[in-house]
C-alpha cells in the first residue's frame, strides 16, 4: 500500500470519527427517550392488557415536550437533527408495514 492511500483511508476514518462524535449526545439523548416510551407501553400494556399509545407516537411527543420545555444547545442538535429526519422516517416506514402486517394475520387466523 502506498502511503498515499494510507493517508488517505486514515483521513477518511477520522472524518468517520468526527461525524459520529457530533451525531453521539443527540443520538444517546433520542435512545434514553426511546427507552423511557418503550418502559411507558410496557406500563400501559400491563395496566390496560394492550397499549392504547404506541411507544413511537409516546417518544415523539415526549420529545416535542421536551423540546417545547429546553431548547437545544449546537452540542445536540446535530444528533437530534439526524434521528428526527433518517431514523424517524425508518421508524415510521417499519410501523406501518409491521402493524398492517400483524393486522391483516390477525384477520385471517380468525
Amino acid at each position: 500500500m502506498t502511503p498515499r492511500k494510507r493517508s488517505s483511508r486514515v483521513s477518511m476514518i477520522g472524518s468517520w470519527l468526527d461525524s459520529v462524535a457530533v451525531l453521539f449526545p443527540g443520538f444517546v439523548l433520542c435512545v434514553f427517550i426511546t427507552l423511557v416510551s418503550m418502559g411507558m407501553q410496557n406500563l400501559e400494556e400491563r395496566a390496560f392488557g394492550h397499549p392504547y399509545v404506541e411507544a413511537l407516537v409516546i417518544a415523539i411527543l415526549l420529545g416535542m415536550a421536551i423540546r417545547t420545555i429546553v431548547r437545544p444547545t449546537e452540542r445536540w442538535r446535530a444528533g437530534i437533527a439526524f434521528n428526527a429526519k433518517q431514523l424517524l422516517e425508518i421508524a415510521v416506514m417499519l410501523h406501518r408495514g409491521f402493524g398492517r402486517s400483524r393486522r391483516d394475520l390477525g384477520c385471517r387466523c380468525r
